[in-house]
């Protein structure tokens, strides 16, 4: 540019006012305004976000919201959650069920998040993955039947209406009388998840109640003639016999494995050593028995406190329970009373004695029972105490306190007339136990009671109308003979046919379609 044009510029800008330092001002004021407008666009943005992060875990979410599609079944996130939960309160009663109180070392930790504990150590899978595969399945299972039932038009019969609004009514009054929870709603919460709320849980309590009864009344539609029942049990004789032995096990001696560290033949030749000397030990109690006093002798003989009571080697197992050890033995056809084997197993030899086979063809019994049995104890108010005598003290107690309970509610009972009504009013009122409604047993097989139970019950002599309170060890059965039942044979061979006609009907309107949607994440 010619100094003449420079010259004309500077004073074109001096005229308008506009230096280089005001031309910089300006600048930097359109920079703050881009830089105030950004922030507000990002303050907005994290507003809306946490706007929808507050929807998205809101209750009304939580309830309304489809979290999982199977099939046409939508599952909101409270459904979600009843069903982990379910699941998992359902796994720690069996896991108390079956193994005590060493149960709290196969269980986690319900005070630290289950994803943070390991359930199986080489697949790395936690205790939430295993309780959701659990859970997911049951909702799988759940949705293929209540959609069957819902395009059938199946509606949820009055009676059952009735039982769920009772249960629910009654679940209300014990959070009510119990007094830890403000409302049910709050009960409902701490126990199925964020959000639950009674109208939730009706929800999905009315579906869990309508595939159990869809499923009952397609599982009871299937008819058999008593040719088909009888053909299927002799069918299936050697899952369906019940076979009476006694047992017992002669173990091998254990090796001391530090004394053979870097001598794996010699561990072995010693481990074999041991075997042979519990198979030589076994063998020679075998050829010694030549009836069942000289198998409870024997057995007495390899341990006397372990088997000093007659009937601590019997076993009376349907087929279909026997181990392969030596189920295949005592199934084998023409054995008869008084044979004897030995089977190796991995710690010994068992010493086997073949009683009988039972083919299940006889009368069961029918049967009204309330059981009364003794409080709970609860050891570990006791735990500190070096001395168990106040922990036995609280155990005598609560078996004395049953007793006296049991004895009153029958002496009451008898005293009224011992009717069946007054029975199932008495049952009612006294006993939580569900397995019989109203205290009903149907078809009562040999051995399902204890001893001095099925003892009373299949006494030739019983006629409709009898009734005791009979105990066997700290149970006290308060008992009332309705009459006899139908033969059990036919009834095993129908619970098999039935049941596989179910799943039959089952897996041909199974395909499951399963679609988590975005809000699937918050069932925890």
């Amino acid at each position: 540019m010619s100094a003449s044009k420079e010259k004309r510029k500077r004073q074109e800008n001096k005229s308008s006012g506009v230096s280089v330092k005001n031309a910089r001002e300006e600048q930097n004021k359109q920079e703050n305004k881009k830089v105030r407008t950004l922030a507000i666009v990002i303050a907005a943005v994290v507003v809306v976000l946490l706007a929808a992060a507050l929807f998205i875990n809101s209750k009304y979410v939580r309830r309304n919201l489809t979290a999982l599609r199977i099939n046409d079944v939508n599952y909101t996130v409270t459904d979600c959650n009843y069903y982990y939960y379910t699941t998992y309160f359902d796994y720690v009663n069996t896991v108390y069920q079956n193994f005590g109180d060493s149960a709290s070392a196969l269980l986690p930790d319900n005070s630290r998040p289950f994803g943070s504990q390991i359930h199986d150590e080489e697949t790395g899978e936690t205790w939430a993955d295993f309780f959701e595969q659990m859970a997911m399945s049951a909702m799988q299972d759940d949705a293929v039947v209540f959609s069957e039932a819902r395009s059938v038009g199946y509606q949820l019969s009055a009676e059952k209406q009735e039982e769920m609004d009772k249960q629910i009514a009654d679940m209300k009054q014990t959070v009510a009388d119990a007094g830890t929870f403000k409302t049910y709603d709050d009960y409902l919460e701490a126990y199925y998840g964020s959000g639950m709320d009674e109208e939730s849980f009706r929800r999905v309590a009315e579906m869990k109640y309508i595939v159990d009864e869809y499923s009952n009344h397609v599982r009871d539609s299937f008819t058999y003639t008593p040719d088909q029942l009888e053909a299927n049990y002799q069918d299936n004789r050697n899952t369906f016999d019940v076979f009476n032995y006694r047992y017992f096990l002669v173990y091998a001696e254990e090796v001391d494995k530090t004394l053979y560290e870097g001598d794996e033949a010699g561990l072995e030749a010693a481990e074999q050593e041991a075997m042979d000397a519990a198979m030589e030990k076994a063998v020679a109690y075998m050829e010694g028995i030549h009836s069942e006093a000289d198998m409870i002798a024997a057995a007495r003989d390899y341990d006397a406190e372990t088997f000093k009571e007659d009937d601590s080697t019997f076993r009376a197992y349907k087929g279909e329970l026997l181990g392969s050890i030596y189920g295949d033995w005592l199934r084998e056809d023409g054995r008869k009373e008084g044979d004897v084997t030995t089977a190796e197993t991995t710690t010994g030899f068992y010493v086997v004695y073949f009683i009988s086979r039972s083919d299940n063809h006889y009368e069961t019994v029918n049967a009204r029972v309330l059981t009364v049995e003794p409080e709970t104890v609860d050891y570990s108010r006791y735990a500190d105490d070096e001395d168990t005598t106040a922990y036995d003290t609280a155990v005598k107690d609560a078996e004395e306190e049953a007793v006296t309970r049991a004895k009153t509610l029958y002496d009451n009972w008898t005293a009224d007339g011992a009717s069946e009504d007054a029975f199932i009013t008495m049952f009612s009122e006294n006993s939580e136990d569900d397995t019989y409604e109203e205290g009903y047993a149907e078809n009562i097989c040999r051995d399902q009671f204890p001893g001095r139970v099925d003892n009373w019950l299949y006494d030739p002599a019983r006629q409709p109308g009898d009734h005791a309170l009979v105990s066997s060890g700290t149970t006290q059965y308060i008992l009332y003979f309705k009459g006899i039942g139908r033969q059990y044979s036919d009834v095993i061979s129908e619970d098999k046919l039935r049941t596989n006609d179910y799943n039959n009907w089952k897996a041909s309107i199974a395909g499951t379609d399963v679609r988590k949607t975005w809000v699937y994440a918050l069932a925890e």
